[in-house]
């Protein structure tokens, strides 16, 4: 799925949500961080007082790729060696999205990296909404 073709269908989903009462805000997540959503290649983080981001799954670095110097970030997060400390980057870090950070994500990345599997299937549904996550 490409960037436009998730943006399309966040948009859809989001006019059909808010028409049905669906979503709301909440400044309980870190840096005001309201909503995030995860698509196959995309993480779509909702700012409650800012704009939507859109960032490749596993980009943690946020600079456009995703490559070795986002595995070297999740993995020294993972060990304990240098924590991550964007909010927004700890939801690029859990590429499971199972609301955990732990070794299952440095697999699931290093797999990607390395051309052996994609990043997972598309997750259609409002994660995080309250802003938690579980860094193991």
């Amino acid at each position: 799925m490409n960037k436009k073709k998730f943006i399309s269908g966040f948009m859809g989903m989001t006019l059909a949500l808010s028409a049905m009462g669906g979503i709301s805000a909440s400044a309980t997540g870190t840096d005001h961080i309201s909503r995030v959503w995860v698509s196959s290649n995309y993480v779509c983080i909702d700012h409650l007082f800012g704009p939507l981001n859109f960032y490749k799954r596993g980009d943690i670095n946020k600079d456009g790729k995703v490559n070795v110097t986002d595995l070297s970030k999740l993995s020294a997060h993972v060990k304990g060696i240098k924590p991550i400390t964007d909010p927004e980057s700890l939801y690029i870090a859990d590429i499971n999205a199972d609301k955990r950070i732990d070794v299952t994500d440095i697999s699931a990345l290093t797999a990607y990296i390395k051309g052996i599997k994609p990043l997972g299937k598309p997750v259609y549904e409002t994660l995080y909404d309250d802003g938690t996550i579980i860094v193991d």
